[in-house]
């Protein structure tokens, strides 16, 4: 199961996530993570706001960017939500060798 995160902001909570979709738009729009240290501020913001719309996409950036502007530990928070974003890209690596339900393949001539 993918990994959230959660912002209690007052009263309310926030739930954080990305999906496939998610990254596969981001990707799309060329957001390439961690490849251009310049734009790590706009990395940063990109994931924080991409993380509100799967759960939360009624949320305003200036909305997201006022919570942000509260949140503790930004840095860290930034590890994990990259973290959880390269999830879905990564379940399309290698499989659990001990699934049940693995596909085999061959090359044929």
């Amino acid at each position: 199961m993918a990994k959230t995160i959660e912002i209690k902001n007052g009263k309310k909570t926030y739930k954080l996530g990305y999906n496939r979709e998610v990254v596969r738009r981001l990707n799309r729009e060329g957001f390439e993570p961690g490849q251009d240290s310049d734009h790590r501020i706009d990395d940063m913001f990109t994931l924080v706001t991409a993380a509100f719309e799967m759960y939360h996409p009624e949320v305003t950036e200036d909305e997201i960017f006022d919570m942000w502007g509260k949140v503790s530990e930004k840095e860290k928070l930034y590890n994990v939500l990259m973290e959880m974003f390269l999830e879905p890209v990564n379940v399309l690596g290698e499989p659990d060798e001990n699934a049940e339900g693995n596909l085999s393949w061959k090359v044929t001539e």
